[in-house]
């Protein structure tokens, strides 16, 4: 992992806005911290969305919050490291395509954002399952360690997915 020439700023790849389909509008300008950026992504949660399911707002918002309290260096990230942006060719990837959503991020980020999509279940001995095959490669990368992480995005993305940008 590399160091960021921003120090504890989140942000895109020159230290300016942050351009990715989990942030708020597709942009959020630069964050001083990994808090202020978790501040600005929780912008658009509104539980009015969730009619019938209210009140499971507050659990989630408790969960998604227990980031706060988490430490992670910020290091370059892809942002949107799916299959579609893997190019590969006889077996071999031979390209990462699609870089608009790069930049300087908590380090658990771009191992959550692959797993968005299908939830993940937690087995017993607590480490999560996939369901895809996508979601089972990742989660068999020997680097893969962020299980609690994933759990409270899972809680943001419950709350904030309204908002999301659609395609």
């Amino acid at each position: 992992m590399y160091s960021s020439p921003y120090g504890t700023s989140v942000c895109g790849v020159d230290g300016q806005d942050i351009r990715s389909a989990r942030v708020p509008d597709w942009y959020v300008g630069p964050c001083a911290d990994a808090s202020s950026f978790y501040d600005k992504i929780e912008v658009p949660a509104n539980p009015p969305w969730w009619d019938g399911l209210e009140h499971e707002y507050p659990g989630h918002v408790t969960n998604f919050r227990r980031l706060y309290s988490m430490s992670h260096a910020v290091v370059f990230t892809h942002g949107d490291l799916m299959p579609h942006n893997i190019m590969v060719k006889d077996g071999h990837i031979t390209g990462i395509i699609d870089w608009e959503a790069a930049g300087w991020y908590p380090e658990y980020w771009e191992f959550t954002t692959m797993l968005k999509g299908l939830r993940l279940s937690m087995g017993e001995d607590g480490r999560l399952s996939g369901r895809t095959p996508w979601q089972r490669l990742v989660l068999s990368l020997p680097s893969y360690r962020y299980a609690a992480e994933y759990e409270c995005e899972w809680s943001l993305w419950w709350y904030t997915m309204e908002s999301w940008p659609q395609w």
